[in-house]
């Protein structure tokens, strides 16, 4: 069954085109029904990359994301095009996901996995971490990763070395760091020779990078740690998926163990299994979301190999009628255990106590003076399009309200408003 030609380089099949085109409509459809509710974080870089634009001083707490100059980039385009940020960076979120499913669906047609290809497209575009990613460079970067891998796979090391330039200039840490380097081995295992020139040019990006964020915007060495320090972040609660959750680990188990008996007697599988087991731990201790949805898309992966396993094993014994119609039969349970948590999701978003503050912002925005310093919330700054000192109402250790206080008491705000969310949102 042959869904795609030479997708991204060649000829395209029409069945090829749908898959593109489901690939790229659900994620929009999820974003756009989901709305521009995103965490403070987000709306603090809008509201740092809109005052950079405008010449006016950084009114954050924070830095202009200098670690995602790729993202900054294009924030700071649709900021002088006077394009709403949260709007654009939504649809630009949603599309770096579909690209992802797409780059995924290529994979599994040229290892020669059709089923692997169906099946890890449709669980990619449901994944509940869609949400997690939403506004931010997170689905880009998994996106030029998958692009990276599909390259490799192909024997393509130019594509392959932009790919990995790309995903680092769109988020870099290191965690990305080590994935391309990671990606640059297994280039040398597979070609048998040294990668001279894909290596001296990822030499160049990420000393470049990190002499940057290190030296001339005063990042600290420790910001590249200190997820091992502070673990995985709780910024994103999602809902197990009910009965059915059980079904990924049962046929992502199958898979990888198919995977293993089938290319275990290569010793480049096994050093590149160990190199890829290693990478898994480290960055699983780092807290990232970028590695969090790359782990994601690879257990969809997986996924797909148990689920085809399990069809050809029925195939042999002549149990089966209907190879395709089996496939879905098999895998829309694990699309509703997929969708269950978008749903739930959905019904909990925080509607109205972000409606709430953008109302106050906007209220501050007509009734208070261009230079005027706000006290409140990323958000509220932000659509108040005021210098704001950053609080959110979270509790605080005593030390901290010290810190606070000393600094309203040095540089009171024009204007304090404090916004609490309700448990009913």
């Amino acid at each position: 069954m042959k869904l795609i030609g030479d997708f991204p380089w060649g000829k395209m099949t029409r069945v090829g085109v749908a898959v593109c085109l489901f690939s790229l409509i659900v994620p929009l459809i999820i974003g756009i029904l989901w709305g521009p509710y995103f965490n403070d974080h987000t709306y603090a870089t809008f509201h740092s990359v809109r005052d950079w634009v405008i010449g006016r001083e950084w009114s954050q707490t924070g830095e202009l994301p200098l670690d995602t100059p790729l993202y900054l980039l294009a924030l700071t385009f649709w900021a002088k095009l006077g394009i709403s940020l949260p709007y654009a960076a939504l649809i630009f979120s949603m599309l770096g996901w579909g690209v992802v499913a797409i780059a995924i669906c290529h994979a599994g047609i040229v290892t020669n996995h059709p089923i692997v290809a169906v099946i890890g497209t449709v669980l990619v575009v449901t994944d509940p971490l869609i949400i997690a990613t939403l506004g931010t460079e997170v689905s880009w970067t998994v996106a030029w990763a998958w692009i990276a891998i599909v390259a490799l796979l192909q024997k393509r090391w130019r594509a392959q070395t932009v790919a990995m330039v790309l995903m680092l200039y769109t988020h870099f840490d290191v965690c990305t760091l080590i994935l391309a380097v990671l990606l640059l081995i297994i280039q040398g295992f597979v070609r048998r020779e040294f990668p001279l020139w894909p290596s001296l040019i990822l030499a160049v990006v990420g000393l470049g990078l990190g002499a940057v964020l290190v030296w001339h915007f005063a990042y600290p060495v420790t910001y590249f740690w200190v997820g091992l320090v502070s673990g995985p972040p709780n910024s994103q609660q999602f809902p197990n998926g009910g009965d059915l959750q059980w079904l990924f680990f049962l046929f992502a188990c199958m898979g990888l163990l198919t995977f293993l008996a089938a290319n275990w007697r290569s010793s480049a599988i096994r050093r590149i299994v160990i190199a890829g087991l290693v990478w898994v731990i480290f960055s699983i201790l780092s807290g990232s979301t970028v590695v969090q949805v790359m782990i994601a898309t690879l257990v969809s992966g997986f996924v797909g190999f148990g689920i085809e396993h399990m069809l050809q094993w029925l195939k042999t014994r002549n149990t089966i009628t209907n190879y395709l119609a089996l496939t879905f039969l098999v895998g829309l349970p694990l699309v509703i255990a997929q969708i269950s948590p978008l749903v739930w999701l959905y019904q909990h978003r925080p509607v109205n106590y972000q409606l709430l503050e953008r109302q106050a912002g906007d209220w501050l925005r007509a009734h208070s003076e261009t230079t005027a310093t706000v006290f409140a919330s990323e958000r509220v700054g932000y659509f108040a399009s005021r210098p704001t000192q950053v609080w959110n109402g979270s509790p605080s250790d005593p030390a901290s309200l010290v810190v606070l206080l000393q600094m309203l008491s040095a540089s009171p705000p024009a204007c304090l408003l404090y916004t609490s969310p309700s448990p009913r949102d």
